[in-house]
């Protein structure tokens, strides 16, 4: 049995920032300015005929006027890909999330594990079956236990060599250890059940990809989720698209937006959800970004980001400014 490392790589960012929006409210906003730094290293290992890959991201966000909003994060991941022959594959990867405030009063982890089974259907079309499954912890003076499972379908066509389509139909079930499911009594008053929230329904997406001298894509999703709890249904469709290209050949440009909405079956209930982290993927986003080249392994960036997200609350939502100007240097 062959051991081979095909590939060794890293990179370190610095980068000071200023937030409109450091603790992500709707009202009020408090703005700050703070120092970003980051790391991350990944490696490519051949055991034939297994292919596993390692990724290591350490990040940290040093805020100068409100301390407690510092943090720093991890994710380490591993993933491989074994061929099974007749064409089929084996994808697989483990990931690990840690986002810790400071001074330990807010923490959020998870892993996450998922394999897929892929097979070529033609020179032209592939599909997949995958599953994936996240166990998260999140401490914010109480302990919320959840775990989100997902099957997904997933097709990819390609139209030439630069132009390709992927569709994907998804079934989704979150499941909660800690936070109970919320009822409405006769007089529309909200009070806890017995058992605990459980939320579940189908999600699909299509996306279309060019690339050639640039890489535009569209994207376009929805959920259906229905909900043992008067703050877990919903109905949600998105709408993405990106560009990425080069002013000259050393300044690159990226563009990317993101618009989404949110139907709750019952959105004038707004309770509070200490599960749910407001930092997380803004559903409705621009970013800007543009990137300078000094040398093959150094850059300079400016980036300018304005974020639309759920607080934690329910149909409430916070605006964000995040600019950032930063370098990297690869190793």
């Amino acid at each position: 049995m062959a051991t081979r490392l095909t590939a060794f790589e890293g990179q370190i960012l610095v980068a000071p920032y200023f937030d409109s929006n450091i603790t992500e409210v709707a009202k009020t906003p408090e703005k700050s300015l703070g120092l970003k730094l980051r790391a991350d290293a990944n490696t490519e290992l051949r055991i034939k005929p297994l292919l596993i890959g390692g990724v290591l991201l350490a990040q940290s966000y040093i805020d100068a006027l409100y301390l407690k909003e510092s943090k720093i994060i991890l994710n380490p991941e591993v993933e491989f890909r074994m061929p099974l022959g007749a064409g089929f594959a084996c994808y697989g990867q483990v990931r690990y999330f840690l986002k810790a405030f400071s001074g330990g009063s807010r923490r959020l982890q998870w892993t996450e594990i998922s394999a897929s089974l892929h097979h070529p259907l033609s020179a032209r079309l592939s599909g997949w079956l995958g599953m994936h499954t996240r166990f998260s912890r999140v401490y914010t003076g109480d302990l919320y236990r959840f775990t989100g499972t997902e099957i997904t379908l997933g097709s990819r066509y390609s139209f030439a060599s630069h132009l390709l389509i992927e569709g994907r139909l998804t079934y989704m079930g979150i499941s909660h250890k800690d936070y109970p499911a919320l009822g409405l009594n006769p007089w529309k008053m909200v009070f806890s059940l017995t058992s605990y929230q459980r939320d579940h329904g189908p999600a699909g997406s299509v996306s279309i990809q060019y690339r050639g001298n640039i890489i535009a894509g569209m994207q376009g999703g929805w959920e259906h989720i229905t909900s043992n709890s008067i703050i877990g249904a919903y109905n949600q469709s998105w709408f993405r698209g990106y560009l990425s290209g080069h002013l000259n050949p050393f300044t690159f440009y990226h563009l990317v937006f993101q618009v989404s909405r949110k139907n709750y079956r019952y959105p004038e209930y707004s309770v509070p959800r200490g599960y749910l982290d407001p930092e997380g993927p803004a559903r409705n986003q621009l970013h800007l970004r543009l990137e300078h080249l000094f040398t093959e392994k150094s850059l300079a960036y400016l980036q300018i980001s304005l974020l639309r997200n759920e607080t934690i609350f329910v149909n409430r939502y916070y605006n964000k400014t995040l600019i950032e100007l930063g370098v990297t240097r690869n190793w």
